[in-house]
C-alpha cells in the first residue's frame, strides 16, 4: 500500500510539472498574440494613412486633369 502512495504522489508531481510548462507555453503565446495585435492595429493605421494619402492624390490628379482638358469643341 505505501509504494502505491509513493507512486501516487510522484504521478502527482509529474502532472503538476506538465502543468507550470503548459502554462509557460500559454503566456508565452499569449505574449506573441500580443505582439501581433499591436502589430496588426500599426499596419491598419499605416494602411488609412495610404488610403487617405493615395486619395488625395487621386484628386489632385484629377483635378489637375480637369483643368488641362480641353475646352468644347
Amino acid at each position: 500500500m505505501e509504494m502505491l502512495d509513493e507512486n501516487t504522489v510522484e504521478r502527482i508531481m509529474e502532472m503538476e510539472q506538465v502543468l507550470v510548462n503548459i502554462n509557460s507555453m500559454i503566456e508565452t503565446t499569449n505574449s506573441g498574440i500580443n505582439t501581433l495585435e499591436r502589430y496588426n492595429v500599426g499596419l491598419k493605421k499605416e494602411e488609412e494613412v495610404l488610403m487617405l494619402s493615395t486619395g488625395q492624390n487621386c484628386f489632385a490628379v484629377a483635378a489637375k486633369e480637369s483643368q488641362q482638358a480641353p475646352g468644347p469643341v
